[in-house]
């Protein structure tokens, strides 16, 4: 049975390698999205959610839906990005709790998605309501299973599996092992670059690594920091091959003592101005710093990478242009809703005119950009 259900999962990824003109969107705005966005975007909706421990979200390759992965209960919600009514709801025959997931569509199969938990790697077309276990992952040895990542290459043929600091590559053809990964310290992020032919992995010292998809072997160090108040790495990227990702926070003794209560620590992140630096994944080479912007928790590139959506610690959503530095313009955070979570995750629609993003306290906003 589960042969079959491989079999079904790999005619309907790969239906699309026929079709690649079919299989995304395009725009022709006659201004750039970041002359576009010099008029904040404006929210057009709050997406009322089944539950309250929404961890990921991410736009389909086709920009038809929304997808919301959830740890408790575990499933994908599925939202229609035309009128924003919720379309599906994915689940496994067997319900399943854990700590963590995330979930990721193939490039080239609109309907076709990946989600991962601690029980497994689960997939399904998004036209339907099941999830179907690919393969059992193995479970940590010696330590709880605390971080969990998933990724397609840029062609779909790849699935990079996350687990505490072991990434799997499988290949999405036959559900064989094609190599594997060890990451420094947890893996906090992990995305291919767009050739497909290196993966970049952010580690919970606030490390960042390339690594060499067929060898499996260390092509770069591009940031270390072994801080014992290192938090979580966040890192995109983007069409260029730009990888971004928040400058190691530097903290003398005295702060470190400070920063051992919760709160202060919370208030210290928020006023604390942490710079985004993009790196060249082809050169190693540091290209510019982004300034201006307090702790950041989440990032994504639109997809022309012309422009770098940030949200951060103090609550704001900021766009960054990419070529000058220079942030674009903010969203502040409402002075009316002070216990307002974090936003975790920030995702952009194909054509880039719609920007969806995830709070700590699973709130799912989405905005609009000017089209003039």
């Amino acid at each position: 049975m589960r042969i079959a259900k491989w079999l079904l999962f790999l005619s309907t990824t790969f239906l699309c390698l026929f079709h690649l003109s079919g299989c995304g969107q395009s725009s022709s705005q006659s201004k750039s999205l970041a002359q576009r966005l010099k008029a904040p975007p404006i929210k057009s909706t709050t997406l009322p959610l089944r539950g309250n421990e929404a961890t990921s979200l991410q736009f389909s390759p086709d920009g038809k839906l929304l997808a919301l992965g959830y740890q408790m209960p575990f499933q994908v919600e599925l939202w229609d990005t035309q009128d924003w009514t919720r379309q599906n709801i994915m689940e496994p025959e067997k319900e399943f709790f854990g700590i963590d997931t995330d979930l990721a569509f193939a490039p080239i199969a609109p309907h076709t998605l990946a989600f991962l938990n601690a029980s497994g790697i689960y997939t399904g077309d998004t036209t339907y309501s099941d999830l179907y276990p690919l393969f059992d992952l193995p479970t940590p040895k010696a330590e709880p299973l605390l971080s969990l990542h998933v990724q397609w290459s840029p062609d779909s043929q790849l699935l990079a599996i996350g687990q505490n600091r072991n990434i799997t590559l499988t290949d999405a053809r036959t559900g064989l092992t094609a190599g594997q990964l060890t990451a420094p310290g947890y893996i906090d992020a992990m995305a291919f670059t767009p050739d497909g032919n290196s993966l970049v992995v952010g580690s919970s010292n606030e490390s960042v690594n390339l690594y060499d998809v067929k060898s499996g072997k260390l092509l770069r160090n591009l940031q270390t920091d072994n801080d014992e108040f290192a938090i979580d790495t966040v890192l995109a990227v983007s069409r260029q091959g730009l990888v971004a990702v928040p400058a190691p926070l530097s903290l003398s003794l005295a702060q470190r003592e400070i920063l051992k209560d919760t709160s202060a620590r919370v208030a210290y992140f928020a006023s604390k101005d942490q710079p985004i630096r993009l790196w060249n994944t082809k050169t190693g080479k540091l290209q510019r710093s982004l300034k201006g912007h307090s702790v950041t928790r989440a990032l994504a590139f639109s997809p022309d990478g012309s422009v770098l959506a940030t949200g951060s610690i103090d609550r704001s959503l900021r766009f960054w242009n990419v070529q000058s530095g220079k942030e674009i313009t903010a969203i502040k955070p409402d002075p009316k809703q002070p216990d307002e979570g974090v936003i975790r995750a920030i995702a952009f629609s194909p054509d880039g005119n719609t920007v969806a993003t995830l709070t700590s306290d699973s709130v799912v906003k989405v905005w609009k950009v000017s089209e003039r």
